[in-house]
C-alpha cells in the first residue's frame, strides 16, 4: 500500500528532537587541532626545528567510541598498536576536519570500564 500523498516517513524535525538526546551522550571533552603548513624554524634557544603552533578548530563537549580493535600492524620493525575510534562533536559545525587533524582528549566521564581498560 503506498503511503498517504504529500507526506513522508521522516518528520521534518526529527534533527531538532533528537539533538539534546545526541548532546546528552557527549559526556567527555575534547579539543581538535591542524598541524601547521608552515615549515618548521630554527630556534637557537632549543637547538632544534621548532614546529609552528597548530590551528585550533574546536574545543568543547564531544563524545568518545572506542569501535572493534584495528590490530597491529608491523611499522619499521615495531609492533603499532592502532585503535578505531569515533569522536562526535555537536553540529552544526562550520569546520570541515581533515585526515591529518589531531584530537586531544581533554576530559572523560567513564560510564563503563572494559575488562581491557577502555571505556565507553
Amino acid at each position: 500500500m503506498p503511503g498517504l500523498p504529500a507526506t513522508t516517513v521522516i518528520h521534518p524535525d526529527v534533527q531538532q528532537h533528537h539533538r539534546p538526546v545526541a548532546a546528552g551522550q557527549m559526556t567527555g571533552t575534547c579539543r581538535i587541532e591542524r598541524p601547521a603548513a608552515d615549515p618548521a624554524v630554527w630556534d637557537d634557544a632549543a637547538g632544534t626545528h621548532v614546529p609552528p603552533p597548530p590551528t585550533q578548530l574546536y574545543d568543547g563537549p564531544c563524545r568518545y567510541q572506542h569501535l572493534a580493535a584495528a590490530g597491529q600492524p608491523i611499522v619499521a620493525d615495531t609492533e603499532t598498536p592502532l585503535a578505531d575510534v569515533r569522536i562526535t562533536v555537536p553540529v552544526p559545525d562550520t569546520v570541515e576536519y581533515g585526515v591529518n587533524d589531531l584530537v586531544t582528549l581533554t576530559g572523560a566521564a567513564a560510564t563503563r570500564t572494559w575488562p581491557d581498560g577502555r571505556c565507553g
